[in-house]
């Protein structure tokens, strides 16, 4: 009989839901090794690695599958034709991508939906890149897991922490449980409803612990109400990122040290961090972006995900984030009053009102209306503009197959009038922005980028100045 663990969360049964005929429900992840030294060899350890550890995440021989009538939330269900070859493909060229050729590959694979009638995965091995490096395209749903889970993923099924490979080395058996009936689908949904209330009494302490970080005195409510409605309540001018999104994307990445953007953090006598460079970044790209197009400079709001994925559960699948929203100050020209601005917009809201909205999303749990107001209210682009993610990646070197990875990237697709996204991610001392777009409403997205990587030259050139002779 199905279980609740079977059962897709309500966030990522409305990701599932979301999936259009233009705007997918997956994410990837984009890793380039050095040279294989025979790339057909390679993959087929590939594939054997993958083999063997797929026991180790059993939601990869899963797929969705969907209540007659809408009456439930899909349910997790074992393919009973899985077949790995499906899921691993090898793509050889006659001449060497260059850097632009293999972004516009990892575009269009942002653009081809999963196939839901199999477990909503696949990774792509394309070889070869520049100086004979081999790219591999890492494509997962995103009512699968977060980001954070799926970096988890990543740990266990692709890539290790030392040269040599690690994990299991033969394939554990596996057989498919049966698929469930209509009547037990339909049974299973019965049985949802009844254990709502059971559901209910399992979220309100959650829900109070979260109410109780908040001051609940009639200072502390009207506080927390502003709070609410500065996070919440639509702007009252147009995103130029207010587009329609059709099919085509377009993707770019911006690279640097981890080591560049710590040192503009420490340089200039407040608390910045390395997200509020982040962030300074890409203010400065889409300031460069809106001189392009001689368009209005007017500060532009991002959405930014705060993992809610509690310490004890470091496997944990599905989608546990919330966000807060910071404007970004793209008129101010410049680079260091924009990075002081952001900072003092984070330091103001991640403390507080990180939390506010964490309690409105616990709370929402228990009332359906409320969470659709609020679901409404976060996918609104007259509240932000755009959303910026930054993910925690390995710190060190990473292998696949023992072969290792010099650059890991992230890319997540856009939503419905929001024609931007950005990924950042980490990994091995590399910092990665990773960004997505609807073709047709960014067209020169290469120039955003640029704008980018020209702000952290600027504010790193600013910051070495103000550090003491001597010190780097």
């Amino acid at each position: 009989m199905l279980t609740g663990q079977d059962r897709l969360g309500a966030e990522d049964a409305e990701i599932l839901a979301s999936e259009t005929g233009t705007v997918v429900g997956h994410t990837l992840k984009v890793l380039v090794l050095d040279p294989p030294p025979d790339p057909r060899l390679f993959f087929r350890r590939l594939r054997t690695l993958v083999r063997d550890r797929l026991s180790q995440v059993p939601r990869l021989r899963q797929r969705p599958a969907t209540l007659p009538l809408g009456l439930g939330r899909p349910v997790w269900v074992d393919d009973p034709h899985f077949d790995l070859d499906h899921h691993l493909r090898l793509s050889r060229w006659r001449r060497p991508l260059s850097a632009e050729d293999f972004q516009q590959r990892v575009a269009a694979a942002m653009e081809r939906p999963l196939d839901r009638r199999r477990p909503l995965w696949s990774l792509e091995m394309i070889h070869p890149l520049g100086a004979g490096r081999a790219g591999l395209i890492w494509k997962m749903h995103h009512c699968m897991a977060d980001g954070l889970a799926t970096l988890s993923i990543g740990e266990r099924l692709l890539w290790d922490a030392a040269g040599g490979e690690t994990g299991p080395r033969r394939p554990s058996r596996w057989r498919p449980s049966p698929p469930p009936s209509t009547a037990e689908l339909l049974l299973g949904a019965l049985q949802e409803h009844g254990r709502r209330a059971v559901t209910l009494a399992e979220e309100l302490p959650a829900a109070l612990r979260a109410a109780r970080r908040l001051p609940l005195d009639v200072p502390g409510l009207a506080r927390g109400a502003a709070a609410a409605a500065r996070e919440l309540m639509p702007l009252a001018g147009s995103s130029p990122l207010d587009a329609e999104v059709g099919r085509g994307r377009r993707v770019a990445f911006v690279q640097r040290p981890l080591q560049d953007l710590h040192g503009i953090a420490g340089s200039f006598g407040v608390r910045l961090t390395v997200n509020d460079v982040v962030l300074a970044a890409v203010a400065g790209g889409l300031r460069r972006w809106l001189e392009n197009r001689r368009a209005s400079l007017d500060p532009l709001r991002v959405s930014v995900p705060v993992s809610l994925h509690h310490s004890s559960e470091p496997h944990a699948l599905g989608n546990e984030v919330t966000d807060i929203h910071v404007d970004l100050p793209v008129q101010e020209p410049d680079p260091v009053r924009r990075l002081l601005a952001i900072n003092a917009e984070t330091s103001r809201r991640k403390v507080y009102d990180a939390d506010v909205l964490d309690s409105l999303v616990r709370f929402s749990r228990l009332v359906p209306p409320l969470r659709r107001l609020l679901s409404a209210l976060q996918a609104n682009p007259h509240v932000f503009s755009l959303a910026v993610s930054n993910l925690p990646g390995p710190r060190g070197p990473i292998w696949v197959a023992g072969v290792r990875v010099r650059e890991l990237h992230s890319v997540v697709e856009v939503a419905q009038r929001h024609a931007l996204r950005c990924a950042v991610v980490s990994c091995d001392g590399l910092l990665s922005f990773g960004l997505c777009a609807a073709s047709r409403a960014v067209p020169d997205l290469a120039g955003l980028a640029a704008g980018m990587e020209e702000t952290i030259e600027e504010l790193k050139a600013v910051a070495s100045e103000q550090r003491p002779a001597g010190q780097k």
